[in-house]
């Protein structure tokens, strides 16, 4: 590589912009290719053949992209959100002012905002500031946004919540699985729990120290219960 003439900051920033100019034309492109679709298929007389084709008019988008459908339904899914609740944020992405990135996190915050005057107040701050700080820390700064606009229906979205909890199981290489549960928590999601000192993010117990109460892993005293019980039998 020719680093003879590096280019400037103000160059990166410049294709930076051009970059997601590019990406807000490639969605536009899909939801326009996607509404003429299904214009043209509404009009069509049997029933049969504009099921068929409805079907096909993602899988035809994601083809032309190098996408999965799934990757095309959730592109489709945040430019529609994006578009109708927040057009100044849709605008700004067409500009090259925020990326996708940055816009994929808006429109799952306004997923969750329930009221309109709440995606009026977000779409008319929000640009101010994802266009100065990075992806992560807009996503903390929207976390609060909706704690502070909706506060009232925390107790609600958290009873809601609470019927998804789940575990899941995921097998990945090496004989190996990730084990991920989805729980109730008894901390606020604003507040970012206290690390002992020297502590860094992602750093875990060693498997063979005990918790600090003595007790054995609630999950480890399931699993010699199984095999105790499976004796049994």
């Amino acid at each position: 590589m020719d680093t003879t003439q590096a280019p400037s900051s103000a160059r990166i920033t410049e294709l930076a912009g051009q970059r997601a100019q590019a990406e807000a034309g490639e969605w536009t492109a899909m939801v326009a290719f996607r509404d003429a679709e299904l214009a043209r298929i509404d009009a069509l007389e049997s029933p049969l053949r504009r099921l068929a084709e409805r079907a096909g008019v993602v899988l035809e988008i994601a083809q032309s992209a190098g996408l999965s459908e799934a990757q095309v339904h959730a592109r489709l899914a945040v430019a529609d959100r994006v578009h109708e609740r927040a057009p100044r944020t849709w605008l700004a992405f067409q500009a090259g002012r925020v990326d996708a990135a940055r816009v994929r996190e808006i429109s799952s915050t306004l997923d969750r905002l329930e009221r309109v005057e709440s995606w009026l107040r977000l779409d008319g701050s929000v640009i101010a500031y994802a266009t100065g700080h990075t992806v992560a820390e807009l996503r903390v700064w929207l976390k609060r946004f909706v704690l502070r606009v909706e506060e009232d229906l925390q107790r609600e979205r958290a009873e809601k919540a609470r019927e998804d909890r789940h575990v899941e199981v995921v097998h990945v290489e090496d004989s190996m699985a990730w084990l991920n549960a989805y729980l109730p928590s008894r901390r606020r999601g604003h507040r970012q729990a206290p690390r002992p000192r020297g502590q860094s993010v992602g750093c875990r117990r060693p498997t063979h120290q005990a918790p600090e109460d003595g007790r054995p892993p609630r999950l480890l005293d399931h699993h010699q219960r199984s095999h105790r019980d499976h004796a049994r039998l």
